[in-house]
This record gives structure tokens, sequence and C-alpha cells, in this order.
């Protein structure tokens, strides 16, 4: 894997954009698409999605007290609505329904 991918990758799990990313590499944008789909097979995008979600729902195993909303922003998503519809996509389960078989 490419140095300048593996940074890449750090970054996005330090909660860096993807603007952010491409203005702290000496690479473009595109290029950065390009490693990914070789490497990954998933673009930037996508894998910043999947990593997002990941991290809402481990942390939700431990704190299942905490308001979705709060979640929601805490993890970067735009609202609650939005982050219901990211796990349902790429866990096929509700944040409500993940609270409920972690209690």
């Amino acid at each position: 894997m490419p140095k300048s991918l593996s940074d890449s990758l750090k970054r996005i799990h330090y909660g860096k954009s993807l603007t952010e990313l491409s203005h702290q590499l000496p690479m473009s944008q595109r290029q950065l698409e390009r490693q990914f789909k070789q490497w990954l097979d998933v673009t930037p995008k996508y894998y910043q999605r999947i990593w997002r979600v990941k991290n809402a729902l481990e942390y939700l195993k431990t704190h299942t007290k905490i308001g979705l909303a709060e979640l929601a922003i805490d993890f970067g998503f735009s609202d609650q609505a939005h982050m219901q519809r990211e796990v349902k996509t790429f866990a096929n389960i509700t944040p409500k329904a993940f609270i409920q078989y972690y209690r």
C-alpha cells in the first residue's frame, strides 16, 4: 500500500474531511480517489461513510444512554435522520434496534 494512501487512512480516522485530505497530501483529490479505488475498491467518501458508522456503533455499544441526535452530531452526521439512514445502509439495523440489542 502506498504511503500516501496509508497517510490518508490515518487522517480519515482522525476525522479529516476529503477536502482537508486533498490539501494536506502531495496529490490531487482525483489521484487520491484512484488510489482508494485501486487498493480498497471503494472511493474515499464511501470509506469515510463506513468508518463513521462503524465508530458510532462501537461507541453505542458502551454508551447506550446517549441520545441519538447527540450521537449523530458527535460522529459527524448532519442530523439524526442522516445517521439512521447510514447505519441502516451499512449495518442493516437501526440505531434504536442496535441499542436494544446491547442493553
